[in-house]
């Protein structure tokens, strides 16, 4: 609780819960944050259902200029994460994992 300058009023400051569950006062919650958070969500969705291990289980990738520069989590997980992994393991591995979840 504090109180509002100027006056004896007590109130509660109004708070937002994070995506991670946390409570966060509602006035530091920075919006672009937040969408970020969702954008690597649906980024490590896409990397979880096609190889079976999220986007923190990966070499650190770009995400957060990727996501800066208004590229969709569809296009950084093909032109970024799939191209990585072909580099890594190889075209004929990341090809099978890829039409293995496509079925």
């Amino acid at each position: 609780m504090y109180t509002t300058p100027g006056t004896n009023h007590r109130s509660v400051r109004p708070v937002m819960m994070d995506l991670d569950g946390t409570s966060v006062p509602a006035h530091l919650v920075d919006p672009k944050t937040e969408e970020f958070k969702l954008w690597r969500q649906a980024v490590s969705h896409l990397v979880r259902r096609s190889f079976g291990v999220s986007l923190d289980d990966l070499p650190d990738l770009m995400t957060r200029d990727s996501f800066d520069q208004g590229i969709s989590p569809e296009s950084f997980f093909e032109d970024d994460v799939v191209s990585m992994l072909r580099e890594e393991y190889g075209n004929d591995v990341v090809d099978a994992a890829l039409r293995t979840t496509s079925r």
